[in-house]
């Protein structure tokens, strides 16, 4: 559904409710991040990073469903957002290896 209605973002009746619904799910994945212990604005970075993963990776399945993982490589992309999403080590997971 959501797909559906980001390619009508440019309607006069979808824009505000695609603005105020991508407001309340930013706000709330700033909330979770910040109770995770980030600092305001790295929680209010790191919900957008979350919400555009989300959102390209369903664009990406949608468009080119061949290039999209599935399966075990779903569960490893998945994993790994999860995990630099909520890494506290800035981000910079390839150090750590």
């Amino acid at each position: 559904m959501e797909l559906g209605l980001q390619e009508q973002a440019g309607h006069p009746l979808v824009a505000p409710v695609l603005e105020r619904v991508s407001r309340r799910r930013l706000a709330y994945l700033t909330t979770l991040f910040a109770r995770l212990g980030f600092p305001a604005p790295e929680a209010e970075r790191r919900s957008l990073l979350a919400c555009t993963a989300y959102l390209g990776h369903a664009q990406l399945a949608h468009a080119t469903p061949a290039l999209a993982p599935r399966g075990d490589a779903l569960q490893a992309y998945a994993d790994e957002v999860i995990r630099t999403l909520v890494a506290h080590d800035g981000g910079d997971r390839a150090a750590s290896r």
